[in-house]
């Protein structure tokens, strides 16, 4: 996936499964911890993580997130 901003900004991705029963959280990860990202463009996954993909098949959603200051989730 691609992703381009204009100005710096914190940045979160999000995973909802195919029935939507869980919503995951791609980035900020362990292993990529920052998420102030500087303007431009990013590819995810960085090739340092591991995804795994699981049943049941069907459509799931990544949801991003953009802001000018750092949320918790």
């Amino acid at each position: 996936m691609k992703l381009q901003h204009e100005r710096e900004a914190y940045i979160y991705l999000f995973y909802t499964s195919a029935e939507n029963s869980s919503i995951d959280v791609l980035f900020p990860n362990p292993r990529s911890p920052n998420n102030k990202l500087k303007a431009g463009s990013y590819l995810f996954p960085s090739p340092d993580w591991a995804l795994r993909s699981a049943g049941p098949a069907g459509d799931g959603a990544i949801i991003a997130i953009s802001s000018s200051t750092p949320l918790n989730f």
